[in-house]
Formats: C-alpha cells, structure tokens, sequence
C-alpha cells in the first residue's frame, strides 16, 4: 500500500519525501506556543496565555500524522534501514510527546506558573531542533559524500563498477526500472548499508530480487568501497 502510494505520487510527479513539508506544522506550532507563553509571563498579559495552549493543542495533534509520514519515507526511501539519524529521530519523538502532554496539562490550570510553562515549552523547542537537525543529517548526508583521494581510487572505482555491475547497470542507470538506479539508490547515503544489500540483496518488502548476491569471496569489501566511491561521485556529478 506505501509503495502505491509513492507510485501514484510519482506518476503525478511529486518524488519528494512527505515527512518534511508536514514537520513545520508542529514545530511551527511549539515556536508559536513558547513565544506567547513567554511574552504571557514577561508582559503579565493573560490574554496570550490561551493562544500559547492552542498552539500546543495544534503541535501535539499534528505530531501524530508528521510522525506517521516519517515512518512511511522511511521505509520507502531507506529500507527501514537503522541509521543513526533515524534511531535519534524515533528517540526525540515520544519525548517531544511527552513534552507537549505535560504543557497541555499545566497549561489547563489556571494557577500554574508561567515559569514552568515556560521551562516545558522550552524543552519542546530544544527537542524539536534535536529533531530537525538529524533529519538534516538524513536528509542531506547525501551532500556530504566522501571526496576522492586521488584519481587511482577515481579509476579503480569506475573498472570494477564495468566488471561487476555494468551489463545490467550501463552508466549507473537500471534499464529495466529507471527510477531505481544505482546512483539514486537510498543505500549510497552509508556505506555499511550498501555493503550489507550487496551482500544480501533484496526489496524493500523483503521479497528476493534479480541482483544475485556478491559475497566477500566474489567481491572483496575494498572493491565494495571502490564502486560505492564512483556511485557517490556519479550521483554528486548530477
């Protein structure tokens, strides 16, 4: 059903993540809650006190589907791969949950200190930066591929590419699915995940696919390297 999904968008031609454009709501949401509950306790002005609690009633609610959408990309984009930024960014949202929880509760008590308020809000803003920043990190680690160190490594990269992967991968191109080719792939955002789907190749349903497996015997991991280097530099020279 997701990958229907990301066809039928495809087809219409959005391509992007759905995630990202859907994270400046909440965060948008607990910038506006901070701002009017801390002008709330600096100006004595009670009246910015229920604008602060919509706002977060609108950051915790949104949460819910941003989070959703996340989950989705991530499985579509990156295989449901572990990276880092991704087991941060599954610790960062719950806690932001519990977070909006307790400013919504505080936030319902007429007496509560707006010191308080303010001390959770904050929390709120500093988790969800924790949250942008690594899906900056996911997001664009793309952009931070490794430079060549010489033009040795540059053609040892491009010789075992025709070797081991031209004849079904001309140019980096996949003839038989256009969209998924090699130098698009999601696994050239780590090295370790496209070394392990060139160990073990498979959809991201799980399912067997046509690419036979490359064992170590087969192709040694300095070729891995090798090739990953000359995809990287392929997908960067775009």
């Amino acid at each position: 059903m997701i990958e229907s999904l990301y066809a039928f968008l495809g087809e219409m031609g959005y391509t992007h993540p759905l995630h990202a454009p859907m994270t400046h709501l909440p965060l948008g949401m607990i910038l506006g809650a901070f701002i009017f509950a801390l002008l709330a306790r600096l100006l004595g002005r009670s009246s910015l006190a229920p604008t602060a609690r919509h706002c977060t009633g609108l950051a915790f609610i949104s949460l819910f589907p941003t989070a959703g959408l996340g989950i989705m990309d991530w499985l579509h984009f990156y295989g449901g791969a572990w990276l880092f930024p991704i087991r941060m960014k599954i610790l960062l949202a719950p806690t932001l949950g519990v977070i909006l929880l307790i400013c919504l509760l505080l936030e319902r008590r007429v007496n509560v200190m707006r010191r308080t308020l303010v001390f959770f809000l904050t929390l709120g803003v500093v988790t969800s930066a924790g949250l942008g920043y690594f899906g900056g990190e996911l997001v664009f680690s793309r952009h931070k591929l490794p430079e060549l160190e010489s033009s040795k490594l540059e053609r040892e990269g491009a010789e075992a590419f025709a070797r081991m992967c031209a004849s079904c991968h001309p140019r980096g191109e996949n003839p038989f699915k256009p969209e998924l080719a090699p130098r698009n792939a999601p696994q050239l955002v780590d090295f370790e995940l496209f070394l392990s789907y060139i160990r073990n190749p498979s959809a991201r349903d799980g399912s067997n696919t046509v690419m036979p497996s490359f064992s170590e015997d087969r192709l040694p991991e300095a070729e891995v390297r090798a090739i990953y280097r000359y995809l990287v530099r392929e997908a960067k020279g775009r």
